[in-house]
C-alpha cells in the first residue's frame, strides 16, 4: 500500500489516502478529492510537492511512490481574474505621466556611489571658491566708489521758475503784505 499525502490550500488540514496500486492517474484522484473537499473537479489542480510540477488529468500519479511508499502533492485552487482595465487606466494616464518628468535626479547615485546633489554641492563650492577673489575685488571697487562719491562737493542747482501766474502773485503778495506793515507803523 501507497501512501498519498495531499496539502490543500490556506490552514486547512492536509489529508492522506492510501492507495492499493501504483497506476493509478491524476483524474481519478482529483475525483476523489473533489467528493471529500465539495469542490468541482475544475475548481483546483495538482502540483507535485516541492518541485512544484504541474500534473495534467492522464499523468499516472504513482510512478514515483512505488519506489519510495508515498508521495506528497498539493492543491491550488483555480481563482477567478479580476474585472481587468488596468492596461486601458496606464494607456488613459500615458500622456499625463509622460508630461511629468522629473528634472531632479539629486537624490540618484553615480556609477562609484556618491549621491548626485553631493556632487553637485561639492561642485558649487569649489566655483565659489574659485570666483571669491574677484568677488572681494569688486566689492572694494564699489565701496572705492561710494567714497569717492561722498567726498565729490554736490553741484549746485540753479532753479528758475518760469511760471509768469506764480511770479505776478508772488509780487503781489510781497506788495501787499508791505502795504500791511507801512499801515500798521501808522496806527
Amino acid at each position: 500500500m501507497q501512501t498519498v499525502h495531499i496539502n490543500l490550500f490556506g490552514s486547512a488540514s492536509p489529508l492522506s489516502f492510501l492507495l492499493d496500486s501504483c497506476d493509478v492517474d491524476v483524474g481519478l484522484l482529483k475525483h476523489e478529492l473533489s467528493l471529500r473537499s465539495g469542490l468541482s473537479r475544475a475548481d483546483f489542480r495538482l502540483i507535485k510537492g516541492k518541485s512544484g510540477r504541474l500534473l495534467s488529468d492522464d499523468c499516472l500519479l504513482l510512478s514515483d511512490i512505488c519506489a519510495d511508499q508515498w508521495a506528497e502533492y498539493s492543491v491550488l485552487l483555480n481563482i477567478v481574474g479580476g474585472k481587468g482595465g488596468f492596461g486601458s487606466m496606464l494607456r488613459a494616464q500615458g500622456g499625463r505621466m509622460a508630461s511629468k518628468k522629473t528634472s531632479n535626479f539629486d537624490s540618484c547615485r553615480d556609477l562609484s556611489g556618491r549621491r548626485l546633489k553631493t556632487i553637485n554641492e561639492a561642485k558649487k563650492l569649489a566655483e565659489l571658491l574659485e570666483s571669491e577673489p574677484e568677488r572681494k575685488r569688486l566689492k572694494r571697487e564699489q565701496l572705492f566708489k561710494k567714497i569717492e562719491k561722498g567726498l565729490k562737493e554736490p553741484e549746485r542747482q540753479i532753479i528758475r521758475f518760469d511760471d509768469l501766474d506764480y511770479i505776478k502773485d508772488h509780487e503781489e503778495g510781497v506788495e501787499s503784505i508791505k502795504a500791511a506793515v507801512e499801515k500798521g507803523k501808522y496806527l
